[in-house]
């Protein structure tokens, strides 16, 4: 028997079935079969093309376009809320408000050139190329102006152009302004923090709630700063800087109790709202992103670390007769004694040579133990990002030791100053210091003991001892009613690796109430002048009865500075020049009058010689030529005819009679001493009115300045003892007679 399995397989035998099981064959498959497998597979090749291209046609339908999607983010990332920033007592230090940014989506600009003209009626910046070159790009989304005003936003609005709109964002505000600026710090145009608190609480946590959409309803943040100190602090050091035309200064306020930073400012500062001006180095926050040398407060730290150590003790002695010479170098005492001093000695008097003998007691190895447990050789471990790292000595010798002792040598900032001197009043408990606030108990948890109790004792008597003792250096911090302790601090400033005489670093760290101190205050001035002496009348560094600061001078001050200066002009009469110009009768009547005491062939000056190759006098109480004797008022004189002429010719109107110059400021011609009318004839003729420079011209012209030779100026004024002088000055130079500076407002 012979079976067919499809139309290709040859015939085949069948098998034998095995005995008593049944053979069966399989039955042809037909053309049908075929048919319908193929059909299945069309079918399945349609559904999946045809089912991608609805699934797509759904996507595009559901999805938005390019456009909205980028304006979906943009609106997104200038939403961004954070919350306020608020001091202890709950005011407002920064805060959001609502501002409107115009943008641009340049795909629906209709015209380019004319949406540019237009908006360039409102913003004339963005008249430019630039800007019409982005609007006609194939860009989604562009920003044309950031934070604009409700009378810019109707006005662009009332254009009416197709593709341009706006936005509202979030802008930070800050209310203190520069009060607060390096405790706050500022954000960036997109509301996002780069500098102080603002940038602590993005890195911690505000960052990534942004970034998950849920920085929504936040709760303020409340700071430790206290504002009405940091008001203070901000006044003082800034009107500190102006009186002592310092190059900056900074002051902290910690509570030494909880390590709380009450206030911290620096000066020179900025404006948080205009963030450019922190780029400026000379802006820079000195109170804890800046180091010195801390000078004298230093010895806080080497007093107590001498005391804490157990060698010494208050009753020791050291002697400080003479210089202390070490490493090849001899240190010396700025106000020296030169005597035997005991420990308190050293302190009140800032010995340098008696705290470095301590300081060799103790050791180098002791030294910086000691300095790394007060956390003056770390970084101050605190929220603001501003912090900067103390600058070591890199080879600790007994010459280090011994400059570290007393501040030199050795580079931290304020902040890590204020902490450790905290550590040594509270009791000896080393607490960082925090922008948070933070209670005793809370403090009492991470505070670490750094020194004994006694210790902290015996430097809180020397603090106060320094302010009541007659020869203490903190005696100006002896306040009626506070109980004050202090230590002064003076380094000389590095300049071209060596030590000036001539700039230095103030410092003054203070504690109160001395007996259980609750706060310290640090105070620091950089390259500090003597202070200049006050005009009359001002009085902005006084205080009013009702304690508060006068601010310009007052009024009745101003009054009689004004009227002293009217009569200043008028005993100062004319002010002279020798000219080179023929003087006589003017269009207005007024004679133009001149001097011709000024003899160039000469060299001399009514006789007597010039010094200084012509170009200043010395200033004399008498003319030589001229006994002033003559009394009588000045002319008056009309300023307001000052005339310049050419060559260097100035002529001053007279109004009055035609006298000579001197005869008007009591100088008299030689005529007058011998009972005549008026001395030579070439005299006679310029008193009695004549023209001036009637001789030939060549005559004239020898009179004339000579190129070499500048201008002067001459004033007579009548000082104090009624006597007059002549001051002699280059043109346009300042006066330099003493009586004159002294009388000069």
């Amino acid at each position: 028997m012979k079976l067919r399995f499809g139309p290709f397989r040859k015939s085949a035998e069948p098998m034998a079935s095995a005995p008593g099981q049944e053979f069966r064959a399989s039955a042809p498959r037909g053309a049908g079969d075929t048919m319908r497998g193929r059909i299945i597979l069309a079918s399945a090749c349609f559904i999946l093309v045809y089912g991608t291209i609805v699934g797509r046609l759904v996507q595009m339908g559901v999805s938005l376009p390019q456009e909205s999607v980028t304006l979906g983010n943009a609106q997104a990332s200038v939403s961004a809320a954070r919350p306020d920033i608020l001091d202890r007592n709950g005011e407002i230090l920064a805060t959001d408000i609502k501002f409107a940014s115009l943008y641009a989506e340049p795909r629906r600009v209709v015209d380019p050139d004319e949406a540019t003209e237009q908006l360039a009626t409102v913003f004339p910046d963005l008249g430019t190329d630039a800007v019409r070159q982005r609007l006609a790009s194939k860009q989604g989304f562009i920003w044309l102006k950031r934070e604009i005003t409700p009378a810019q936003q109707a006005a662009v609005h009332a254009l009416g152009l197709p593709g341009i709109g706006f936005l509202t964002e979030n802008k930070r505000f800050y209310p203190s302004g520069r009060t607060v600026a390096f405790v706050t710090g500022h954000v960036n145009i997109d509301n996002q923090g780069i500098a102080g608190i603002e940038k602590y609480i993005d890195d911690q946590w505000l960052g990534d709630l942004q970034k998950a959409g849920m920085a929504t309803n936040l709760e303020p943040i409340k700071l430790s700063i206290d504002l009405r100190i940091q008001q203070v602090l901000h006044d003082e050091i800034t009107a500190a800087m102006q009186r002592y035309t310092a190059k900056s200064s900074a002051a902290v306020v910690l509570n030494v109790k909880t390590g709380e930073v009450l206030g911290m400012t620096s000066a020179p500062d900025y404006d948080p709202m205009n963030p450019v001006e922190a780029l400026d180095p000379n802006n820079m926050n000195r109170a804890s992103a800046a180091v010195y040398e801390m000078g004298s407060t230093f010895k806080i730290f080497a007093t107590a670390m001498a005391l804490d150590s157990g060698k010494v003790t208050m009753n020791d002695t050291f002697d400080a007769t003479k210089g202390l010479t070490i490493g090849g170098f001899t240190i010396h005492d700025f106000h020296g004694k030169h005597r035997v001093l005991t420990v308190p000695e050293i302190f009140i008097y800032s010995s340098n040579v008696g705290t470095g003998r301590e300081a060799l007691k103790v050791g180098s190895a002791g030294q910086q133990e000691f300095l790394k447990r007060l956390g003056l050789m770390d970084k101050v471990p605190t929220e603001l990002p501003e912090i900067a790292r103390p600058i070591l000595p890199k080879r600790w010798s007994d010459l280090v030791t011994v400059t570290v002792s007393f501040g030199h040598g050795i580079s931290v900032s304020p902040l890590a100053t204020a902490m450790a001197a905290s550590s040594v009043m509270n009791g000896g408990i080393l607490i960082p210091p925090t922008f948070f606030p933070r209670s005793q108990e809370q403090a009492r948890l991470i505070g670490k003991r750094v020194m004994k109790q006694s210790t902290s004792d015996q430097m809180r008597y020397l603090m106060r001892l320094n302010v009541l003792a007659p020869g203490g250096s903190g005696k100006s911090a002896d306040i009626p009613g506070y109980r004050i302790g202090g230590k002064t601090g003076t380094a000389e400033k590095v300049v071209n690796g060596r030590y000036s005489n001539n700039k230095r670093f103030n410092a003054f760290v203070a504690t109160f109430p001395i007996d259980d101190p609750q706060y310290l205050v640090l105070v620091v001035i950089d390259e500090p002048n003597p202070e200049r002496p006050r005009p009359a009348g001002d009085r902005r560094h006084e205080r009013r009865p009702d304690g508060r600061q006068y601010h310009r001078p007052h009024r009745a001050d101003a009054e009689r500075r004004a009227a002293f200066r009217r009569r200043r002009r008028a005993a100062d009469g004319l002010l002279l020049r020798k000219p080179s110009l023929a003087g006589g009768e003017a269009k207005d009547g007024v004679k133009r009058v001149s001097c011709p005491h000024l003899d160039r062939k000469s060299r001399t000056v009514c006789g007597v010689p010039r010094s200084n190759n012509g170009r200043s006098y010395e200033t004399r109480r008498t003319c030589a030529r001229h006994p002033h004797a003559r009394s009588g008022p000045s002319p008056r004189i009309d300023y307001r005819r000052y005339r310049r002429q050419p060559r260097g010719g100035a002529r001053f109107a007279v109004r009055g009679a035609a006298r000579h110059p001197c005869q008007g400021h009591r100088f008299h011609s030689p005529g007058h001493r011998e009972g005549r009318g008026g001395g030579s004839r070439r005299h006679r003729g310029r008193v009695a009115g004549r023209p001036h420079g009637a001789g030939p011209a060549r005559q004239r012209s020898r009179t004339a300045l000579r190129p070499h030779a500048r201008p002067f100026l001459w004033t007579a004024a009548q000082d104090r003892g009624g006597r007059d002088r002549h001051q002699r000055q280059d043109l346009g130079g300042r006066l330099r007679s003493p009586d004159l500076a002294r009388r000069r407002l």
